[in-house]
């Protein structure tokens, strides 16, 4: 979804809602999972509460090797 219009993005993110449905972004936080860039490496992000309310668990192991998001 990254490389479409936002409006369209958050059309089809929001005919996920209500589903268990893991989404990965490139770092626009509409993801469970975003992919960012830190110190020149493609780093993750977690968004436990997205994850939660999609009806999704994620693992101890996955949770360890994510950075923390930036404010």
């Amino acid at each position: 979804l990254n490389r479409v219009p936002a409006s369209r993005a958050e059309r089809s993110l929001a005919g996920l809602r209500n589903r268990s449905t893991l989404v990965i972004s490139e770092n626009t936080g509409s993801g469970a999972i975003d992919f960012v860039m830190r110190d020149g490496k493609v780093k993750f992000t977690v968004d436990s509460e997205r994850a939660a309310a999609a009806g999704l668990t994620i693992g101890s192991v996955l949770l360890d090797l994510a950075v923390p998001k930036e404010e």
